[in-house]
């Protein structure tokens, strides 16, 4: 008897001890959340889904659109990640509109409104995304087209913009909100209009600092751009709508002048379709998200695979430039924690940034970001790749492409970050004063950015910005870009890279600077600035048209910078193929030709292992005979159905130099200013003294401010600028009248 026990006790003992299968769940359109979510039998929503599971599960999601932003409360554990995937074969939406019923009331023309509760940020129709009324007009296709913004003129300074046709608007612009490219026009904000008055051509807004030092003068607030938006009075033309919040209404004018109600109408609701908050080991694969994105915060050992997202982040306002205490937390496409991973997914069409990696051991890899950053503002890049700045991060963007991109590129920092293989090109396209691949300061300690392809920036190609320390690039090839490369600070390394940026080109002006200069001391600089730049940094076996410092002047031989090839402007024997088109086209080969004067002409460096095939090493980015590699990501993101128009600011737009202050205060109409500096431009250009002026500052700012060297040359600069006021002052009375005239005599009579 005490044996049958025991035969019958022990599969019940087994039972206890064995760990319970991992369960698999399905979600499909046709579900119930009251099903098991089997297969056969699967869960409606994909919260229902994440709620039940546990380390080591999948939840695999059929085909069709989801419209729920789901929260993942559960981790992974090592070796048993929680999977969140779709289907196989088939498409999966994540999407954060929800469609608008009506009913619609007819406005006026092709105006068309109906009840709905705010906040409302952005509107599609038939999929397409339609523009918040603004002035000046714009349709979806043209947020690249820079002349759709309204230009400052003089007299404009930080809280007051001036602009001549606000006044033909007839509409009062108090209330509204404006949108800011200003200053040094690599950092845009909104602001609310606070004082306008109808048939004027100026408004103010509320201050803040644009730089946070306090300055508001320089040149550029008198040609920066704007728009206006918030009006229901702005909404005169096809594609646009108006929210008003106080009533709940929302005023929608279709392409077509149609009734809304004959097409698809939807309305941003959800920004996060997947948020996910201090959880590990999580997987997501495969899906394709519509105006909604996802958020991995604190999280780590996490993987994001083959999602496509469009409209992913969208807001009217750039809070990140908001005065402290009215500021929100800008949506993003986020991943924040240590060894993630994204890879082979696409971030297009956002007003904001594309992708920001935060954390360390972290990855993007074969990735594609494009038409991205509409406003300009340098906190949104495409990608931002963003470590800890008192640690190694040994961070990786690797072969991806990015492209159409408002401002920068690819941003690093934090020490040990690698930025490889990837394709940077036509960014910078709403702002000045910016690179396609960006970083600096002594936090770029040990990163290395290497075999990148970078073309057409509208200013730098890569730059290594003020204060670096310990950065290196090489093997990278650089064109069509108005500066190459510029690396500043110490203790860098720059070789073997290929920079085809003709300083003697009508529209380029550099192709690889390595200031020599004392490190300018501005007020967010948090480290002890250098007497002298670069006597550290090793700069060799490059080919390029100018290796000098800022002011052009070539940066003399020395032990660390040698064997740098000057090449001629004629490249048809110095590479395989460099002709326009094939730079166009990708299918360029960089490779020396027969005879090159790159082959063998390069250096051994003690401590960095180099591949090469005859005596020494090439210089350049590319070996004879070698490997022809190339850079970017392997797929193309599936067409997106919008052909842009791309109007960029036209080149060297910005006056050389800039009215005397005393004639930008003094309160001459804007016609008048314009007068003046067309003709102090003149001035300038007469004589050689805008390169003689040129040459001097290049040469004072060599030498420390009170020595005998930079004070000579400052006498020079002063000279010519007494000068050309003198000349100012007799041929300026002629193209004024009544008070400009009187405004103009005033001020330069002392």
């Amino acid at each position: 008897m005490r044996l049958l026990t025991l035969f019958l006790t022990l599969p019940f003992v087994l039972l206890c001890v064995l760990p319970a299968q991992a369960a698999d769940y399905w979600v499909a359109p046709e579900g119930d959340d009251a099903n098991p979510g089997s297969r056969e039998r699967p869960f409606r929503t994909v919260q229902k889904a994440m709620d039940v599971i546990r380390a080591g599960e999948t939840c695999t999601v059929r085909g069709g659109t989801y419209r729920e932003s789901v929260t993942i409360r559960n981790s992974g554990s090592v070796g048993k990640p929680i999977r969140l995937v779709a289907a196989e074969g088939e498409r999966v939406v994540f999407d954060g509109t929800d469609r608008l019923t009506g009913p619609w009331e007819h406005h006026q023309r092709g105006i068309y409104s109906t009840t709905v509760e705010g906040p409302l940020e952005q509107v599609f129709v038939d999929g397409g995304m339609q523009i918040e009324a603004r002035w000046p007009n714009m349709r979806f296709t043209e947020i690249w087209d820079r002349t759709k913004w309204a230009e400052s003129e003089h007299g404009s300074r930080k809280d007051l913009m001036i602009c001549e046709a606000i006044a033909q608007t007839e509409i009062d612009w108090t209330g509204a909100l404006a949108t800011l490219n200003v200053g040094h026009q690599y950092k845009t904000w909104t602001r609310d209009v606070t004082q306008y008055t109808v048939g004027s051509d100026r408004f103010r807004y509320e201050l803040n600092e644009r730089l946070g030092d306090g300055k508001d003068d320089g040149a550029t607030w008198a040609d920066d751009r704007f728009y206006l938006s918030g009006k229901l009075e702005a909404l005169d033309a096809p594609t646009e709508w108006y929210h008003d919040p106080q009533h709940g209404r929302l005023y929608l004018w279709c392409d077509d002048g149609r009734s809304p109600a004959e097409h698809r109408v939807a309305v941003k609701r959800r920004t996060y379709a997947i948020n996910v908050h201090k959880q590990d080991h999580i997987e997501i694969a495969g899906f394709h998200f519509f105006a909604a994105t996802f958020r991995l915060a604190e999280c780590y050992h996490c993987l994001v695979d083959r999602c496509q997202l469009q409209f992913p982040v969208y807001s009217r306002r750039f809070e990140e430039r908001t005065p402290q205490g009215k500021r929100r937390l800008e949506p993003g496409t986020l991943i924040a924690g240590d060894h993630n991973t994204i890879r082979h997914s696409s971030i297009a069409l956002s007003n904001l940034g594309g992708l920001t990696v935060r954390g360390s051991h972290c990855r993007v890899e074969n990735c594609t970001v494009h038409d991205v950053n509409w406003g300009g503002n340098i906190s949104h890049p495409g990608i931002a790749m963003l470590g800890r700045s008192n640690q190694d991060n040994h961070n990786v963007v690797s072969r991806s492409t990015v492209f159409g991109v408002g401002n920068i590129g690819i941003l690093y920092r934090g020490p040990l970050s690698n930025i490889e293989y990837n394709h940077v090109f036509d960014v910078g396209r709403v702002c000045c004063d910016i690179a396609a691949i960006h970083t600096g300061g002594v936090q770029s300690r040990g990163s290395v950015a290497h075999h990148n392809w970078v073309h057409d920036s509208p200013e730098l190609g890569m730059r290594g910005d003020d204060q670096t320390r310990g950065l290196t690039f090489h093997h990278n090839v650089v064109w069509n870009c108005r500066r190459g490369m510029v690396m500043k600070g110490n203790l860098n390394k720059v070789y073997h890279n290929t920079v085809l940026v003709d300083p003697q080109e009508e529209h380029s002006t550099d192709s690889i600077i390595i200031p020599k200069r004392a490190e300018p001391k501005k007020w967010w600089t948090p480290n002890p600035t250098l007497s002298v730049q670069n006597e550290e940094t090793w700069v060799f076996n490059n080919a390029a048209f100018l290796v000098a410092d800022r002011g052009g002047t070539p940066t003399s031989p020395s032990d660390r910078v040698s064997h740098n090839v000057i090449l001629p402007r004629n490249l048809r024997r110095v590479f395989a193929n460099a002709n326009e088109k094939a730079l166009a086209a990708g299918a360029f080969d960089l490779r020396p030709a027969s005879g090159s004067p790159l082959i063998d002409s390069g250096r051994q460096v003690p401590g960095l292992a180099a591949r090469f095939h005859g005596r020494t090493p090439d210089v350049g980015a590319y070996e004879a005979g070698g490997e022809r590699w190339t850079a970017g990501a392997d797929w193309k993101d599936e067409p997106i159905g919008v052909e842009f128009v791309v109007r960029l600011e036209p080149p060297h737009k910005h006056p050389s130099i800039p009215l005397p202050k005393s004639l930008q205060d003094s309160g001459i109409s804007a016609k008048g200013m314009r007068q003046l500096q067309k003709l102090y431009d003149k001035l300038w250009e007469e004589g050689d003294r805008l390169s003689a002026r040129k040459k001097a500052i290049s040469l004072r700012e060599r030498y420390p401010e009170n020595s005998p060297e930079h004070k000579q040359n400052h006498a020079i600069v002063a000279k010519l600028h007494t000068e050309v006021r003198a000349l100012l002052h007799q041929q300026g009375s002629n193209l004024l009248s009544g008070q400009d005239l009187a405004a103009f005599k005033k001020v330069m009579r002392r």
